[in-house]
């Protein structure tokens, strides 16, 4: 499900719609939400909603914004090359990993989604830190 359209990121953004934008642009953008998306879903897939909720969907097409915002300010899609890792040493091999899963959390959903959109999931709900026991 897309989240969000350009003239929903027109009106947060502050631009009318659709403004200077051609076709090709709106495109391009509503696309980019897709994938925003798309990327949004992957974060909260075990989540539980209310897909008919106004407030809900607000969160997420914000969260969605903010995601297209961030791939578009710095060109960073998501694919982290360390794969979460905190430090790679190749020869010879050395990994590293944060061992606090709360941390490890927040740290792969803002390396995965953007700082904005992982805080504007967060305090909308869809993204509990919790209290792990090992």
């Amino acid at each position: 499900m897309t989240y969000a359209t350009a003239a929903d990121y027109a009106a947060i953004i502050g631009q009318p719609y659709p403004g200077d934008w051609d076709a090709a642009e709106i495109l391009r953008i509503d696309a980019g939400l897709a994938n925003a998306s798309s990327d949004i879903d992957a974060q909260i897939y075990l989540a539980r909603y209310d897909a008919t909720d106004a407030a809900t969907l607000d969160v997420l097409k914000r969260a969605a914004v903010a995601r297209f915002k961030t791939i578009e300010a710095t060109g960073d899609d998501g694919e982290d090359s360390l794969g979460g890792y905190d430090s790679v040493r190749v020869g010879p091999v050395s990994l590293s990993r944060s061992t606090d899963r709360d941390t490890v959390q927040t740290d792969e959903l803002v390396r995965a989604l953007g700082a904005r959109a992982a805080a504007i999931l967060r305090t909308g709900g869809f993204i509990v830190s919790g209290v792990f026991h090992s």
